[in-house]
């Protein structure tokens, strides 16, 4: 089948669609890292807290984690199923990840659980690495749910 570009502009939906995407269950399961680089991303926020009115100016590095649960694949209908790791990122003075007490603390982590956690490491080696476990929490935000890895450990 080709894909009509004119067609699809003009072809009328006929019901509604979905809001909110089936949800990874939370509990402690297995994962890999996407191998795809475009799926590792690395943000620079800043601003100031609506909370305390405090600035803030962090990176964050962001990881798809793919299930390898087929039992969760299952249940919520996809061969690929998705949930993410967020890892608030410390750098010294000199631009460089901070190494030392409570600086990267959840990136040690998930180095220790891949077996990286070594001298000579770089970010890169993250992709495609695995198996581990995940902890997924839920949380909510404008009556929908989403899941995230709040933990790691070594995958036995």
């Amino acid at each position: 089948m080709s894909f009509n570009l004119d067609d699809f502009m003009n072809a009328a939906v006929d019901a509604p669609m979905a809001t909110s995407y089936p949800v990874h269950p939370e509990g402690e399961f297995p994962f890999m890292l996407d191998a795809d680089p475009k799926m590792l991303e690395v943000k620079h926020m800043s601003g100031v807290s609506a909370k305390t009115g405090n600035p803030y100016d962090f990176h964050q590095m962001e990881l798809v984690c793919l299930a390898q649960d087929d039992g969760v694949k299952a249940k919520m209908g996809r061969d690929k199923v998705t949930v993410r790791l967020r890892l608030n990122l410390d750098f010294d003075t000199n631009g460089r990840l901070a190494v030392g007490e409570g600086k990267n603390v959840l990136l040690g982590q998930i180095r220790e659980a891949l077996g990286q956690n070594t001298p000579g490491w770089t970010p890169k080696q993250l992709l495609g690495a695995g198996p581990f476990i995940g902890r997924v929490k839920h949380s909510s935000f404008n009556d929908r749910t989403y899941a995230d890895i709040t933990a790691v450990a070594k995958y036995r």
